[in-house]
């Protein structure tokens, strides 16, 4: 039991070393600005959300009443 406890506890020990390891700490100094082609910006399709919604019953969705 306690080798399959230690072995256990070796496995989640290099687990936790490889995650540290990948883990990269970056520094920015400088900024540079995002410049967008005109063709690109005309291309890209936007979303409608001033579309007229769709009509329906409203009958269907009344609650039930009671008497």
């Amino acid at each position: 039991m306690k080798k399959i406890k230690q072995a256990r506890e070796n496995e989640r020990g290099d687990e936790r070393q490889s995650q540290r390891n990948l883990f990269q700490e970056a520094a920015i100094t400088n900024s540079a600005p995002v410049k967008f082609q005109n063709q690109l910006l005309c291309i890209i399709n936007t979303p409608c959300h001033l579309c007229e919604l769709s009509q329906f019953n409203r009958t269907l969705f009344r609650p039930p009443q009671f008497n």
